[in-house]
């Protein structure tokens, strides 16, 4: 049975010289022996890595704004509150109004279908609790909102309750699906929390917690079977991301507003953008036995031992759509491969590594086999449905 291969894989070919391996390593934007002083090619969030003092460098902002679709939402006369130096928001809240408890105090912002709860999914969401808040309350963390007719939406919200972490469907005036939980792990007040939220093709939810950033130390993880069906939303512009609250109903039953701060800067939705120039922050030293591909250059790196070593003669496809699948017997766990065209310069005696989204790598939906060609790389799955492939490194042999 074809298995997926660790984070660094040694390389090999396929039959007749041309081939290659799925793994995902950490993409950069740029590389070099010495850190750029000048940034104005660069943009809000762009890595470099450095070969010299092997660290990888983040351009960063003095001062951030909202970004474009993105608002505050309040009907009071107490706002949000976002702290533009650290794009740090507090200060969530449902207020009772006439009409029931109305959405006052939260960030929203509205997004093509993207982030709609359909196929593969991937949510982060970076906060800390100010306390841990009564017994049995929801606190409404994080939300994705569709559209589905002129006079229905549809919330898949994270809740938190009773300090564990919840997901559950509302529409309209009531609840299609119950709060679930998704990880049995107890949050605290006052500590800083990274949650990875996985929704996969395969009917189930993982949710990761770490601390120390997003795959850094991690503190629990769990899968679960979703209970909540795929939702189309009526256009491609009808998916909303809530933060800090999202739900509209007439009592606080189903929810009060987020009791912490949220980290936007690394939290999904690109809330923020950058308002000033930019530099260069202090780096994080990269990581034994990872590879590291620059996108800009071409370029793919191996690090183990102390040592960083550059694999030259790289190509690399960013973006790539597998949409063409057919039935296919080559691996028997796998019926389905896509032949991926139009890859200028590609040749059947190159080597490829396919890097897949980590919803993707992580369902074993798709082989850790690939084939190349003539302007072609072919992989393999057990379902035929249409992805976005982030990137598509190939090597000469």
């Amino acid at each position: 049975m074809t298995i997926h291969l660790p984070k660094v894989n040694q390389f090999g070919g396929g039959n007749g010289g041309g081939g290659g391996s799925s793994s995902f390593p950490t993409i950069v934007t740029d590389s070099g022996s010495s850190l750029p002083v000048d940034l104005s090619g660069f943009e809000w969030q762009d890595t470099f890595l450095n070969t010299s003092d092997k660290k990888i460098y983040k351009a960063k902002a003095d001062g951030y704004e909202l970004n474009t679709n993105a608002e505050i939402y309040t009907i009071t006369t107490t706002p949000l509150t976002i702290d533009y130096s650290s794009g740090v928001a507090s200060g969530f809240a449902l207020y009772y109004g006439s009409g029931g408890y109305q959405l006052t105090c939260l960030l929203k912002k509205r997004l093509s279908s993207d982030f709609a709860w359909a196929g593969e999914k991937e949510y982060k969401i970076h906060f800390k609790r100010n306390s841990t808040g009564s017994a049995n309350i929801r606190y409404l963390l994080f939300a994705t909102a569709s559209k589905v007719s002129y006079s229905l939406t549809k919330y898949i919200g994270v809740q938190i309750i009773n300090s564990k972490l919840y997901i559950s469907e509302i529409s309209g005036s009531s609840e299609d699906v119950a709060p679930f939980m998704l990880v049995d792990y107890e949050l605290e007040a006052n500590k800083e929390y990274y949650i990875k939220l996985s929704k996969k093709s395969n009917g189930k939810i993982e949710t990761t917690i770490y601390e120390n950033g997003y795959d850094q130390t991690m503190l629990a993880t769990n899968i679960v079977d979703n209970q909540i069906e795929d939702i189309t939303p009526m256009s491609a512009t009808e998916t909303t991301l809530w933060c800090g609250a999202f739900w509209r109903g007439t009592d606080n039953s189903l929810g009060i507003g987020f009791n912490g701060d949220i980290y936007l800067l690394d939290t999904t939705g690109d809330f923020l953008k950058a308002s000033s120039e930019l530099s260069w922050d202090s780096g994080t030293s990269i990581t034994d036995k990872t590879e590291y591909a620059d996108k800009t250059n071409g370029a793919l790196y191996l690090y183990e031992n102390s040592e960083l070593v550059k694999i030259p003669q790289n190509k690399i496809f960013t973006d790539v759509y597998a949409n063409s699948w057919v039935a296919d017997s080559t691996y028997a766990d796998y019926g389905y491969k896509c032949e991926i065209t139009n890859l200028n310069g590609v040749t059947s005696n190159m080597f490829a590594q396919v890097i897949f989204a980590p919803a993707q790598a992580d369902s074993g939906n798709y082989a850790t086999v690939c084939l190349t060609g003539n302007g072609t790389v072919t992989i393999y799955s057990k379902v035929n449905d249409t992805i976005s492939i982030p990137s598509i490194v190939v090597m000469g042999v």
